[in-house]
């Protein structure tokens, strides 16, 4: 259940408001803290509780458990990888602004290692269906399939989540090569994504428009 008191107080808030929303705050941040320097599975609430310079109990009042924590981090990684997708200019052209959206993400996990690799390798999507993820999300997936859609207008909705799927897949996996396997390759991967993206783009959109 929400907490009316957390729900983004905005300025006209009462102060028990704001000042439940400055502690929430500092138990994420020194959440987040832990996360970038230690993993994940280093993650303990005392520890939070201690560095946010907070008793436990005061802790327990906004997350429950360690888990509640880390769904808390983990939404705000993809809010904030939202808000970067969606940051890209709906002026562009569909084609290109699908591009830059790819351009957008791998960003992202490059700036935000820790937090990209919280979002996809340390939590499991609940969907069991790929469609699931434009039906029912607010996310990444939703936001690429409706450029997806804009760039190939004539084509059916099982065709757009395939392409979908596959633009997903290879901007994923240059954001994952990137910032594991070859993060110490001396190359200039902003202009091979670009390069790898237009390709795409070329081959596999160009075709269905």
């Amino acid at each position: 259940m929400n907490d009316p008191d957390l729900d983004s107080p905005g300025e006209d808030a009462s102060p028990r408001a704001r000042r439940r929303q400055r502690v929430r705050r500092a138990f994420l941040d020194a959440a987040r803290r832990m996360v970038v320097e230690q993993g994940p599975a280093a993650l303990s609430l005392r520890e939070v509780a201690r560095q946010a310079d907070y008793s436990p109990a005061a802790l327990y009042e906004y997350f429950e458990s360690r888990n509640a924590l880390l769904a808390a981090l983990i939404q705000e990684g993809f809010d904030e990888l939202k808000q970067d997708l969606l940051a890209v200019s709906a002026e562009l052209t569909p084609r290109e602004r699908l591009k830059r959206m790819g351009l957008a993400y791998i960003d992202f996990a490059r700036q935000r290692r820790e937090t990209f690799e919280l979002l996809f390798i340390y939590h499991v999507n609940q969907r069991k269906q790929l469609d699931e993820e434009a039906k029912y999300g607010n996310n990444h997936y939703a936001i690429f399939r409706t450029a997806v859609a804009a760039a190939i207008p004539h084509e059916s909705s099982r065709q757009v989540d395939c392409v979908t799927y596959s633009f997903w897949a290879l901007v994923h996996g240059l954001a994952m090569l990137q910032i594991t396997y070859l993060k110490r390759l001396d190359v200039n991967f902003e202009r091979t994504d670009a390069s790898s993206l237009e390709a795409f783009i070329n081959g596999v959109i160009e075709g269905r428009a």
